[in-house]
């Protein structure tokens, strides 16, 4: 299983899968800079970038 790292600029915010990374950074209050946000993959340190849009807001998610 992947693993990621966030920081919210040089503060840690959590480290876990996809999953846990998402809902974390889903609750944080906005940012003032998107760019204050980072993440990386655990096993290759590159940094990665999640869709945090809730379900609900993507397309064909909902009633139709």
């Amino acid at each position: 299983m992947s693993t990621y790292t966030a920081f919210a600029q040089d503060m840690w915010l959590a480290t876990g899968s996809r999953d846990h990374i998402v809902q974390t950074l889903r609750d944080l209050p906005e940012l003032p800079k998107s760019s204050d946000l980072l993440v990386f993959d655990d096993e290759s340190g590159r940094q990665i970038d999640f869709d945090l849009r809730s379900a609900a807001s993507e397309p064909g998610a909902g009633p139709g």
